[in-house]
Order: C-alpha cells, then structure tokens, then sequence
C-alpha cells in the first residue's frame, strides 16, 4: 500500500468516525425525546439486542455474507472494468435487492424469537413503555446494519483505494454509502413490522422480504410497463429511484424526508402491533383499533405530502449538497445563473411563459465506452430539472430498445435516431446501434441533440438548447458565400454544380443562433432600423476563405468590417482538410488581392519571397505556414511525420503563455487546440488598432514555404530547414479599436446601383477575429472533438470550444463560454490502466512488426515483377524479330509472376492480420486474468476481519461454556 492509498483509507475512518459520532448523538438525543429525560428502558433493550448479535457466531457469518455479495456486486460486474470508473455504479443497482436478503436476516428475531422463546411478557412488564421497546429493537437493528455497513466500506473502498492508486472521490463513494444507510433505515422499519406478525424465524424472515419487495421493484416498473405517466410516477417512489441522487454524490433533503418517513411509519406500526392488546378494550374498556384504522393511512398520506412538499416548494434546489470532490454531479455557476433567471423570468426570459419540456431517449445496449458520458446525461438531466424547478420537465426514457415503439416515436417526433457505434467488447468488435439523445422544447422553439458523443460537453450542450428555446429571439450569425460555402450549397465544378454539405461548425452554431447567408453581390446591409433605433442587422458575419471573394466583393466586406460589424474570418494558405479551397488563395481561380483586407486590420502575413516565380501571378506572394516540434501523441503518425500538424498549447516547448492566451475570454481555460498548415500572422505596432495574440506557436519552431506543398518537386524537409526561426509566431488573432484615418473610405458602398445608406455617424472601431486556418473549424477537428478515441489514443482537442467562443464573444453572448470548457471529472482505475497499456502497447508494437514485414515481403514481390516487367519493355522497344519471340516468352512469365505476386499478396496480408489478431488475443487474455484476479482479491479480502472476529467469538463462548465444568463431564 503506497502513501496516497493509506491517506485515502484513513480519510474514509475518519468520515466513518465522525457519522459514527454524529449517529450516537442523534441517538442520544432520540432517546430523551418526547419527555426531554433519558428513556433507559429504550437504550437496554437496544444494547441487549445488539451485544446479542455480535456475540453470537451466527451474526459473524451474515456479515460476511453482506460484505461478500456487496463485493461482488460492485466489482464483478464485467461493466466495472468496462466503464473504467472509480464509483459504485454497479453495487448502487444491486444493493437494496442484496438488502432483501441481509435486512430481513437482521429484523427476523427481533421479536419472533421473544415470542418463540416467552420472554415477550416480560419485556412488556418492564417499567417501560411500548414506545420504549419499540424504539430499542429499532435502534439495536440500525446499529448492526450500520456496523455492517462500516465493515463493507472500508472493503470496498480499500479495493477502489488499490486499484486505483489512491486517486479516490471520497467524497462521492461517502455519499452513496450514506444513501445505502438511508435504505436500509427504511427498509429495517418495514421488516420489524414483518417480525411482529409472527412468532417463526423463517416466516418472519420471508415476511421482511415480502414488506420491502415492492418498494424495491418498483423502481423498475416502468421498464415492464412503459409509456404510461402514472407508471413512470409510480417508479419514482421506489428505493432505487429516491437513492439515486446518493449515487451521485448528492446529498439531498427529498431522499432524506422519503426514506425516514418509512422508517417512522414501520415505527408506528410496529408499535400498533405490539398494543394488539389495547386493541378490544383498553384500559378504560374502550377499543382503540379505529383509532389505529385512521392514523396509519393519515401518517401515510402526511409523509407523502412532506416528500411532495420539500420536492416542489424549492427546498430541494437549496438544501442539497454536491459531496463529490470533482463536483461531479453539480452544474457550473454560470449554468445555475442562466437557471435561475429562466425560473424567476428576469432579463431577456421575461417573456417566456411556456414550460420547458426535455425529451431524453437512452438506449438498452449503451457500448462501454460510453458509460461515462450516459452517467453524465443522466447525473446533469436530473439536476437541471431539480434546479429548473416548475419551469423544466424532465421525460427520461431509458433502456430503449433500437426497434421498439419509444425508438420510433423518438425518432418521428423528434429527429432521434439510433447511431451506429463501433466498440469492443469482451476481445470481440461490435457494432450497435445506439440511443442517446434529446430535445429541448419551449412553446414552438425546439433544439434537438440528435446524439451525445463520448466527447461533448454534455452541460454545455444541454444549458445551451435550455437558454436557446426560452429566448424570446436568437442572435443572427451571417454566413458569407465564399467559395468554401461552410453553410452548404452549390459550387461550380468542371462538370458543373456539385452540392456541399453544411459543415459541423455552422451545425453546432445553428443549435445557439439563427444563421442566415449573405451573398455579397451588393453591398452588404450592415445596419438596419428597429422601433425607431438602428442595430446590426448581423451580430457576428462569418467568412471562410476570403480570398476566393471576387474583387468586388471583397470590397463590400472590407465596407461592413469599417462599418464595426464584428466579424469572424477564417483564411487558410493550403487547407488541409477541403482541398476545394486551396487554389482561390494562390490566385489560381481569379481571386481578390487578399493583402487589402490584411492592410485594413493592420496584420502582416508571413510570406514566401523565393516563391515567387511559382505562384506569384497577379502580384501576390504566397505565404508561408508554420510548424513546431512539438507532439502530445507520439504514437500517431501522421501527427508526429508532419510537423505542421500543430497543437496550440502552453505546453509546448517555449510557448509559455503565448500558445493559448489565458488572458482573451476566447481562449481562457482551453488547453489544446489542433491546426493545419496554420498561416503566420504577425502583428506589428499600430496607433489605432488593438492586436490581442490569441493563438500562437512556441520558439522551436519554424515555417515551411506554402510553394512546397504544390511544387512536388521542392523537397519539405529542405524548405523547414532553411527557414527555422526560434520566435514565438502567431496564428491568430484579435483586432479591436479605430482604424487609421486612410481607411475610413467606404469603397463599395453605393455600388451596383444598391440604396443601402450607412449611418452618418459611424465611428469605424472594428472588432475581427482572424485565424490563419480553417483546419481548425473543420468537419474532421469537430468530429475529433465528438468522438476523441482514435488508435489507441484519446485525443483533447477543444476546436468545437474555440470556435464557438469566437462566436459568442463577437456576438456579446459570454455567459456560455466558461460552461464550454472541458473538464476530466472522473477518476478512473489507474492501476488497471497501467498494466493493460502495456499490453497495448505489445499490440501496437506487433502490429507496427507485422506491417513492416508484410511491407519488406511485399517490397521483395513488386521488385521481381516491376523487373520482369522492365526487361520486357526494352524487349519490346528493340522491336526486332529476336527480340519480340524473346518478349513472347517473358510476357508469359510477367502473366505468371504477376498471379504469383496477387497470390503472395494474399498470403502475406492474411499472415499480418493473424499475427496483429494473435496479439489482440493475447492482450484481451492478459487482461481478463488482470480483471479476473482483481475480482477474487475484491471477493475474498472483505471476509478476512469479520471471520477472524466471528472465529475468536465462538472460541470465547465456548470457553465460557466449560467455565466451572468438571473435565470427566467434557467430551473428549
């Protein structure tokens, strides 16, 4: 055990410690209610019956069988290892059916053994009320359940604690240990009732069983009988249900008020049951059953109106507390804000009457994966309804099946339909199609998450369709028609039109503003009139590729940028990821000359001078891209054989605070961004404009002359070396302030015969974005950003963030962008990932063997024939009659060598697959033994304290029991 396990451990005895104590004050303070002195009768009774358990070598063997099962539960499960999550995920589905067994084994003789063995009479003779006997046989069974408790975590949590090298949420597993006590407070009261009808043990212990079946099943009724609102109702008052939010890490006072009106209605029946006696004639000769008749459903009927009550009256969004470490289960400050002024209908939500409607489709067959991310949907659905109060209602369906009714109606009516997922399960790759999504509806807005990929920011994604449909209007994004059309639409080939997609930026700004196309061919309308006062009639204008503008219009964008639209440029100099919109920028297609746009925002592109013959038509020099050393994923090739591949970061090598601005709302809080061939954008001093840095390489770096990526003949490594430059080089920018006194001019204003009249009393302060890629806002970033695991590898690129901070910043619409930034909650079981990387890493190491072989085999095969194919080529050039019969006679050996070299193609690839799959089953074997012995540590651990106690119990009281006996009475 290491430093970090061993704190981990002595924190959780020390929560132990402190509830301990609290519980023993609690109890104390139960025992001098209601006549404020202490109720001694109460507290023998409860120390007779719970020495009495402990004393008993029986009471030993139920320990050990619930701490057993409770591991077992938790750490069997082949999820536990799939899901990869530091939690009791699996443990918190089977615990109140584990209690089924353990608590009624507990209530069972609470007072059916008194019955069976007489002493009831004489317990009910004592100077003590029933109230008093009552209440100590409570007491006694809640101090062994909670001793059992206290034996099952510290197990439990010492496993997690090893497993994953003291990285624990101790706050988390606490908190749903907590909510375990709180089950089996509930759940002891009902099955005492059960031992108070009987006078046999088993009866009593099926009885206990019977009492709390239903409340532990109905948790899981609404997956028998779906689609019915009373079912779903009904489920929520189940064990399971009211527990969950323990599981979360969320202490909250609903579960609290639910489980603890059980346990005082199990109370008062259990003292109903105990003055059976009074029931026909009391002490005054009067019968005292209606009275019973009236007050047990009238104590019924008032603990579901305080659960109700502290439900709905607010109380549950203000007494709960998020005990997780990492706040797992808790909403981000900003988040809460934008809830709370939705529920108090202030600002721009005043308006909004509706009630927000949240339609969450989860699926039966969630890969694992993907377990996270289900858990987070789910943890945060249930808080924004909590918070959301009257004004969100949550409908979540869960364990859909792809080809039922609800998969059906999930799709028709909300555009949610199963994805299909590749994952691997038990060594095995799997396809299934998958359901995790939702829709957020307010009166007619709707905003639809078709699918929550394991790399969203699931928070964000939610508060951001919440904001959107409760907004009375959405901000306008202009998307200008460039030749990248990044809204989609027709581009002319040669051909002729072909259609383009809309891209994945534009889709996720779609999901926060209305987005409208601007065609600039005339001048564009900056400025409009609304209720007698003139706004924007943009609040942000998107341009992707500028330079495949015509002339003309890149006037009329230069106009509405000196005219203070905000605007969003995205250049590239080759892009990476759309070759359509490589040649514009080179003055291939009859572009515009980009460079006046640079001259207005007071930017400098770095650019080629040797490069001028080449590409230089038009006047215009092509530029130059960066590149750094500097890879976060060495085990990718194409990251690490590219090097103007580059990952902005404050991590890289010299970049300091200069790779990602920590200081621009844009950029603050994000740690990797991926880019492409990124242009170098200096920035020199200017006496007007503002020039803030927002991305930027580190000092070991240089730049590669755009030229060699056209000119196949130059060679790239030759062209990196002659132009190393160790400075800090930025990529993109933000330009704020007044433009110089020699722009003001409005070129293209007037134009094109167009009425457009700009206001007389611009002041011509600009606000500019620009990037010097647009690999950075591409389907494959985004997609990366979604869908983060690639080879092995999980990639951190937060592209899907920046884009969108560009947008909301431009737009004034901050409040969502320190929601966006993406977080690692979760702890996981580092101790397994260790040992199983290296067992990747053996698989990749045999795979990269394998293909290197098959490559060198292959490379052997081609130089035979392309040998054979050269000599018949000089035969046949010869073209005489010697040395066409010669060609005659290789040309049938080509034939032949070329189906000899198809064939051994195939034998080699089929030997490369065999060898990469012999180590993939290798590494899943290893690593089933890895899970299969953690599984029998976690099983046999928990047993060891409870059996040595059990076993020096039993020899004590058998050494109580020769005391005084003579040796020839003792049986040999």
């Amino acid at each position: 055990m290491n430093l970090n396990e061993l704190i981990e451990v002595l924190m959780v005895l020390a929560i132990d410690l402190l509830f301990l104590s609290i519980l023993a004050l609690v109890t104390v303070g139960v025992l001098f209610l209601p006549k404020l002195r202490f109720r001694h009768a109460a507290f023998a009774v409860a120390q007779r019956n719970f020495v009495g358990y402990f004393s008993n070598p029986t009471g030993y063997v139920f320990l050990c069988l619930f701490c057993v099962l409770a591991a077992v539960a938790a750490f069997w499960p082949h999820e536990f290892f799939t899901s990869n999550l530091a939690n009791f995920d699996q443990l918190n589905v089977y615990l109140p059916y584990i209690m089924l067994i353990f608590i009624p084994a507990i209530t069972m003789a609470i007072w059916a053994e008194e019955k069976r063995q007489g002493t009831d009479e004489l317990l009910l003779t004592l100077p003590a009320t029933d109230f008093d006997v009552v209440l100590g046989k409570y007491l006694a069974a809640l101090y062994v359940f909670t001793v059992s408790l206290v034996f099952s975590e510290v197990c439990n949590y010492w496993f997690l604690a090893y497993i994953t090298e003291g990285n624990l949420d101790s706050g988390l597993l606490s908190a749903t240990y907590l909510g375990y006590w709180f089950v089996g407070m509930a759940m002891i009261s009902l099955g005492m009732v059960a031992s108070f009808l009987t006078n046999n043990l088993t009866v009593g212990f099926i009885f206990g069983a019977v009492f709390n079946a239903p409340l532990a099943f109905l948790s899981n009724v609404d997956v028998v009988v779906s689609g019915n609102e009373l079912v779903s109702e009904l489920s929520s008052w189940g064990y399971l249900s009211k527990f969950e939010a323990f599981g979360r890490g969320v202490i909250a006072i609903v579960p609290m008020v639910y489980f603890i009106g059980i346990a005082v209605i199990g109370i008062y029946l259990s003292l109903v049951l105990i003055g059976r006696r009074h029931w026909i004639g009391g002490r005054d000769g009067s019968s005292t059953i209606w009275h019973f008749v009236v007050r047990v459903p009238m104590l019924l009927i008032s603990v579901i109106a305080a659960s109700l009550f502290v439900q709905n009256s607010g109380l549950n969004r203000i007494l709960r507390y998020d005990a997780s470490e990492e706040k797992v289960s808790s909403l981000k400050a900003q988040t809460t804000s934008i809830l709370n002024d939705i529920n108090q209908k202030e600002g721009e939500y005043d308006e909004v009457n509706s009630q927000i409607v949240i339609d969450a489709f989860i699926g039966n067959n969630i890969p694992p994966k993907y377990s996270r991310t289900r858990f987070e949907v789910i943890s945060l659905l249930k808080e924004f309804a909590t918070l959301g109060d009257q004004r969100i209602r949550l409908n979540l369906n869960q364990g859909i099946d792809p080809v039922s009714e609800e998969a059906v109606v999930a799709r028709k009516s909300f555009g949610i339909r199963p994805f299909q997922i590749e994952s691997n399960s038990r060594g095995s790759n799997r396809r299934d199609q998958v359901i995790l999504g939702a829709s957020i509806t307010c009166g007619l807005e709707r905003v639809t998450i078709p699918f929550f990929y394991e790399g969203m920011n699931v928070e964000y994604e939610l508060i951001r369709a919440i904001q959107t449909v409760a907004k009375p209007k959405r901000k306008t994004v202009g998307v200008l028609t460039t030749y990248a059309v990044p809204a989609g639409g027709l581009v002319p080939t040669q051909q002729g039109y072909a259609r383009v997609a809309k891209s994945e930026y534009v889709k996720s700004i779609e999901k926060q503003y209305k987005v409208e196309a601007v065609a600039a061919t005339e001048p564009i309308r900056v400025w409009t009139e609304e209720d007698g006062e003139k706004k924007l009639r943009y609040d942000v204008l998107l341009v992707v590729q500028p330079s495949s503008l015509p002339p003309e219009q890149l006037l009329y964008l230069m106009d509405a940028i000196k005219q203070g639209q905000p605007t969003a440029i995205f250049e590239d100099p080759f892009a990476i990821y759309d070759p359509r919109t490589r040649n514009p920028y080179m003055n291939e297609a009859g572009g515009c000359d980009i460079q006046a746009l640079w001259n207005l925002l007071g930017i400098v592109i770095d650019q080629d001078g040797t490069g001028r013959d080449f590409l230089g038509r038009g006047g215009k020099l092509p530029a130059t891209v960066a590149w750094q050393q500097y890879n976060p994923y060495p085990s990718l090739d194409e990251f690490t054989l590219e090097w103007e591949a580059l990952f902005f970061s404050n991590a890289a090598p010299g970049a300091s605070t200069w790779g990602i601005n920590q200081d621009n709302e844009i950029t603050s809080g994000l740690n990797e961004i991926f880019a492409h061939t990124a242009a170098v954008v200096n920035a020199p001093e200017h006496p007007t404009l503002g020039i803030d840095v927002l991305l930027a390489v580190g000092t070991q770096s240089g730049t590669t002359p755009v030229v060699a990526f056209y000119d196949k003949s130059r060679s790239v490594q030759q062209s990196r070396k002659s132009v190393q430059d160790p400075k800090p080089k930025a990529c993109a920018v933000q330009v704020t302030g007044e433009i110089s006194a020699s722009q003001k001019k409005l070129m293209g204003v007037g134009m094109r015969g167009s009425d457009y009249k700009p206001p007389t009393d611009l002041d011509y302060n600009i606000n500019v974005v620009y990037v010097g890629d647009t690999d950075i806002i591409s389907d494959y970033c985004f997609r990366k950003c979604y869908q983060p695991e690639y080879k092995n590898t999980e990639l951190r690129f937060q592209n899907d963030a920046f884009g969108m901070n560009v947008i909301d910043s431009l737009a004034k619409a901050n409040e969502l962008i320190s929601v966006r930034q993406k977080e690692q909650k979760h702890k996981t079981l580092r101790r397994i990932e260790s040992q199983t990387f290296e067992f990747k890493k053996l698989v990749i190491e045999a795979t990269s063997r394998a293909k290197k072989k098959f490559d060198e085999a292959k490379a052997k095969e081609d130089a035979k024939y392309n040998d054979l194919l050269r000599r018949l080529n000089q035969l046949e050039e010869k073209n005489d009659p010697e040395s066409n019969s010669q060609a005659e006679l290789l040309k049938i050996q080509v034939d032949s060598s070329k189906r000899d070299l198809n064939v051994k193609t195939e034998i080699l690839n089929r030997e490369k697959e065999e060898e990469i799959s012999e180590a993939e089953n290798q590494k899943e074997l290893s690593i089933r033994r890895i899970q299969s012995t953690f599984r029998w540590y976690s099983a046999i651990v928990p047993i060891i304290f409870p059996s040595i106690l059990g076993l020096a119990v039993f020899a004590w009281r058998r050494m109580r029991e020769r005391e005084g006996m003579s040796k020839a009475r003792i049986r040999k």
